[in-house]
């Protein structure tokens, strides 16, 4: 997709990175550090060591997650295992280690509603928007995640300054909504 169509899909500005499917979110990511080589095709030894950097990196930003730091976040159902970042480094190297390898070997948790109940309607009751999650219609996104997109614009439509006429717009002018 392009920059603006990936933006107006939530994606934010400039687009972050879309990691939804495990291996298009791989081969894109894999593709950018090719390009940092320069090299328009890799040998086979080459290739190897750039998918280990590859995931030496991701491993590092998922440890600097379990700190608090960097640019990714922990979901909520692993914030148990947080360390914050003064108490990590105070640890002995052991202790690090076994911190680390606890994180590293946590199941996967699946969030506990994929699929909507009765107590969504409530939510819609209450949604000041003139379409309910339900009646949306779209169904590429977690239900949970979409309910949540529905809440966000229905606070956003809440306020009176959110919405805003673009500066020197005419006759027909565009609008911008504000955005944290």
């Amino acid at each position: 997709m392009t920059a603006d169509i990936r933006s107006m899909s939530g994606l934010g500005f400039p687009p972050g990175v879309y990691d939804q499917n495990g291996n298009e979110c791989m081969n894109s990511v894999s593709q950018r550090e090719k390009a940092v080589t320069g090299k328009k095709r890799l040998s086979l030894p080459g290739c190897i060591r750039l998918l280990k950097k590859t995931v030496q990196q991701q491993r590092t930003e998922e440890e600097l997650a379990l700190l608090g730091i960097g640019d990714l976040k922990l979901d909520t159902m692993y914030v148990n295992l947080a360390v914050p970042e003064t108490v990590f480094y105070r640890k002995s190297q052991a202790q690090k280690q076994a911190v680390l390898k606890k994180f590293s070997s946590e199941g996967v948790k699946a969030p506990q509603e994929v699929l909507p109940n009765e107590d969504d309607d409530e939510d819609d009751k209450n949604n000041p928007l003139c379409i309910t999650v339900r009646e949306s219609g779209i169904v590429r996104v977690l239900f949970t995640v979409l309910i949540q997109i529905f809440q966000k614009a229905g606070v956003l439509i809440g306020h009176k300054e959110a919405i805003v006429a673009a500066p020197g717009a005419n006759a027909v002018p565009e609008h911008y909504v504000e955005s944290e």
